[in-house]
């Protein structure tokens, strides 16, 4: 399901869904984000994600935010 709030979106994690890491300088997977974090699947399933029209992920509350340096 898909929440609208002017020009961000929020929804719950996809398979294969990525983002990038200014850390590694490259896309890695949210998978990895999950199990390094130790999270359950059901938090997995649950964790609200925050995208921009071009369905680039912004945030992941508490776990990734893109504007950190």
């Amino acid at each position: 399901k898909l929440y609208n709030k002017g020009d961000l979106y929020i929804r719950c994690w996809k398979n294969g869904d990525k983002c990038y890491s200014k850390y590694y300088n490259k896309n890695i997977k949210l998978k990895n984000i999950f199990i390094n974090n130790k999270l359950s699947l059901i938090d997995k399933y649950t964790m609200p994600i925050i995208i921009n029209k071009k369905n680039e992920i912004l945030c992941i509350p508490k776990l990734y935010n893109n504007f950190s340096s």
